[in-house]
């Protein structure tokens, strides 16, 4: 019986910690980009310095981070490109930026508030 009973309470201590870890994710990952039936638009974020950005973190404002890189694997935004995001309409904070493979590293940061159906152009401007 002993047995079953530790079993038992393992099971449980798991399902606690998996419950905590799955409700720190958007926290870590910085949110779906989509929530499920609420209207979008879209962060199109612009590069007009003069280095490639190969890092775009974007995160619901609640997030206590801005998140992971949102651009697909592979992909950057030279000079003079954008890229676009569909979002959720609301709150968001963007970081865009570029790193070297010195580890430096130059960003640019704001909150923005996208309404639905309307597109937001974050402009990149040599790290300002």
């Amino acid at each position: 019986m002993a047995p079953m009973l530790i079993r038992t309470v393992k099971m449980m201590i798991l399902a606690v910690a998996v419950t905590l870890v799955a409700g720190c994710e958007s926290m870590i990952t910085g949110g779906p980009l989509i929530r499920p039936g609420e209207p979008t638009g879209v962060i199109e974020v612009v590069n007009n310095s003069g280095r490639t950005l190969n890092a775009v973190l974007i995160s619901n404002c609640s997030a206590s981070t801005y998140g992971l890189n949102r651009l697909p694997s592979g992909v950057v935004i030279p000079h003079g490109r954008s890229y676009a995001f569909p979002v959720s309409a609301g709150c968001w904070d963007v970081n865009a930026g570029y790193s070297t493979t010195d580890f430096s590293y130059a960003d640019v940061r704001r909150r923005i508030n996208v309404a639905p159906n309307m597109r937001f152009r974050f402009h990149v401007n040599d790290g300002r």
